[in-house]
């Protein structure tokens, strides 16, 4: 049986629930866990979501609104890992979230967590679907084909210019490549996004030990009848330090993404020579928001501010670099 929590609501057939949360001005936050049936530790999990909100009005911080999240309980025991999965604000119709989610440490039991932390409104999760997956044997192979195919591509782009020693081509294409996986594909995310097109999970390899959905039945508050379920609060941007960065010091958004190419753009150049420092840096920076686009992030006019910051962090490593290179030459002459 389905323990009751105040503020929520099942709706729709057995076969296809869907559950809304509920805040009055008068009422408290509203906060659930759905268990997962038969789920176990895991290592991969994707999630596919759904969520829409009517009139919910955001609470007093900005994360106070409808939300979604994974908790991850390790395997072990201890305190839970909390991953943000979608939130919903004001009129928001919905979309359909495709994310492959992933604990920071070792294996562990996902369980859904719902929040309703605004003021007034309800939203409702209308889809969530939970699959264990994991890397296939050819992706694990292939990508280092990835890899080296990038890093060749790169060497004959800059070999085509003519004059470079092979060394020399070689160390700027690697850095051009491991840049790219830094920052565009797979990128500095935590949880991965479907690159344009939905996940291709594959063929069932295997009786899933875990595979859990939107289950009325299943739906159970974790903490006994008498405690409360309190919300988590602010949960912090997961993913590599330089996501972390860019968040905290947004103020100084142009001027990360200007060192961002800068750094490059120099290297390279000092490396190769400008020409083949441009090429690659201006591919570098369209890739780094076109991946961002292409991942459902979105493009607007702050990614085409992105873009000049961008330019202008190419143009300073260039004149740095050819300044830098003319001061070398100078002092070579200088001793002869």
């Amino acid at each position: 049986m389905t323990t009751p929590v105040a503020g929520v609501e099942w709706l729709g057939p057995e076969t296809n629930p869907r559950v809304r949360l509920k805040v009055d001005k008068a009422d408290a936050p509203v906060c659930v866990r759905i268990a997962l049936p038969g789920i176990l530790p895991v290592d991969w999990l994707h999630v596919r979501v759904c969520m829409k909100s009517n009139g919910l009005e955001v609470g007093q911080n900005f994360w106070d609104d409808g939300r979604c999240i994974v908790e991850w309980h390790p395997a072990g025991g201890g305190p839970p890992e909390n991953d943000s999965v979608a939130s919903v604000r004001e009129n928001d119709p919905g979309e359909v979230l495709d994310l492959v989610l992933s604990p920071k440490g070792a294996s562990a039991i996902p369980v859904l967590r719902l929040e309703h932390l605004g003021r007034a409104g309800d939203f409702e999760l209308t889809r969530f679907e939970a699959t264990v997956v994991r890397e296939t044997r050819i992706w694990k192979i292939g990508r280092w084909g990835l890899m080296i195919g990038g890093l060749v591509w790169a060497y004959s782009l800059i070999s085509s210019f003519g004059g470079k020693e092979r060394v020399r081509c070689l160390m700027a294409a690697a850095l051009w490549v491991v840049m790219g996986i830094y920052f565009v594909v797979p990128g500095p995310w935590k949880n991965l996004r479907p690159l344009a097109a939905p996940f291709n999970l594959g063929p069932e390899v295997a009786p899933p030990p875990s595979v859990g959905s939107l289950t009325k039945s299943k739906a159970v508050d974790s903490h006994p009848p008498s405690a409360v379920v309190r919300s988590v609060g602010n949960i912090p941007l997961k993913g590599d330090l330089t996501l972390l960065i860019k968040f905290h010091f947004f103020k100084l958004r142009p001027v990360l993404h200007s060192l961002l190419l800068f750094a490059p753009a120099l290297l390279i150049a000092l490396l190769v020579g400008w020409r083949p420092a441009l090429w690659l840096a201006t591919l570098f920076a369209l890739a780094i928001e076109g991946a961002e686009a292409a991942f459902g992030y979105g493009f607007d006019w702050l990614d085409v501010t992105d873009l000049i910051s961008d330019a202008l962090g190419i143009v300073i490593g260039l004149l740095l670099a050819r300044r830098l290179l003319a001061w070398r030459l100078s002092r070579c002459h200088t001793r002869i």
